[in-house]
């Protein structure tokens, strides 16, 4: 199932990095609570890699689930900045870094 995923990119647990969100093929089922994988890379061991669901909300007409992921936390500014990137180049999803 595709469904719009968004979530919140940190680079220390006080400073916001990015949103980053997109559409995803989730294959596992879709519930608050449940972990869907984001990121296959076997490069990184990460808690990127799978992130908790927070909220499931259905955009009424387009058939498509929206589908709040819990925050990304980064250890430094250079890390969110490579796991931004890999969001992009691995899950084909948008980073939109804030200014």
């Amino acid at each position: 199932m595709i469904a719009h995923v968004y979530f919140s990119l940190f680079s220390s647990p006080t400073q916001a990095y990015a949103n980053v969100n997109g559409d995803l093929d989730i294959k596992s089922p879709v519930e608050v609570g449940a972990h869907i994988a984001v990121l296959l890379s076997k490069e990184r061991d990460c808690s990127a890699c799978s992130l908790k669901i927070q909220s499931v909300t259905s955009a009424e007409g387009k058939g498509k689930q929206m589908i709040g992921l819990e925050d990304v936390i980064a250890e430094s500014l250079e890390d969110a900045s490579q796991l931004g990137k890999q969001f992009e180049t691995e899950a084909g999803l948008f980073c939109d870094v804030y200014d």
